[in-house]
């Protein structure tokens, strides 16, 4: 399954054809228990890439597979806390554009706050969930809808700073 995923993944940032890559997902990972990987697979194909963009792209094809009912929150809010609990050790850089990919799903709004937390409480070192929280804040603050989801930022905030976990 994981060659499968790759491979998919790899089309997907080499054509960019979203159709194309929900036609692949829907047939060729058999299964929506996969799609979380798929997820946190992407998630790390898109920050390897580093070419400007692969996590806004990421985020779109995202946004596309949930809008078409191909993945759902709960799938990608799993993929997202797998990603989470792989980070250590890892370049801070990577903590970033993590946090990017996580503001620009909450923009689409497939992704919540209450995940949020979720995905920051599974992050270990501490200098990662302050540039997790601050790149995806930066990304919140650009988005239309900004002053509802930025009060919705600061009290999923409060929770993170208010559990043992912060």
């Amino acid at each position: 399954m994981k060659r499968k995923i790759s491979s998919i993944l790899d089309e997907f940032f080499t054509n960019k054809v979203l159709e194309e890559t929900l036609q692949r997902v829907d047939q060729e990972l058999e299964s929506p228990e996969y799609h979380p990987r798929f997820v946190r697979e992407g998630i790390s194909v898109a920050i390897k890439k580093r070419p400007p963009h692969c996590h806004n792209q990421f985020s779109l094809l995202i946004e596309y597979l949930f809008d078409r009912d191909v993945v759902s929150a709960e799938d990608i809010g799993r993929g997202c806390i797998l990603y989470a609990t792989s980070l250590r050790g890892l370049f801070i850089g990577t903590a970033d554009i993590f946090g990017e990919i996580i503001g620009d799903l909450l923009l689409a709004r497939v992704l919540d706050l209450k995940v949020f937390n979720k995905i920051v409480a599974k992050v270990e070192d501490k200098s990662y969930k302050e540039a997790i929280i601050s790149a995806a804040m930066k990304v919140v603050k650009t988005g239309d809808e900004i002053e509802a989801l930025v009060e919705e930022f600061r009290v999923a905030l409060s929770a993170c700073s208010s559990s043992r976990s912060f």
